[in-house]
């Protein structure tokens, strides 16, 4: 059982290193995603 932990360590690492890579795509993405809620926020309620 001594590589089911490295291969946790390993999944765990595969996964930050998509995870940051995609936040580095889709930065870009999400500022305009977030521009669309505002949008949307303040159609359902006008301030």
């Amino acid at each position: 059982q001594k590589g089911s932990g490295n291969f946790s360590a390993w999944v765990i690492e595969a996964c930050r290193r998509r995870l940051c890579s995609e936040k580095r795509v889709s930065s870009e993405a999400n500022k305009e995603k977030s521009d669309i809620t505002e949008l949307l926020r303040k159609q359902v309620r006008p301030d």
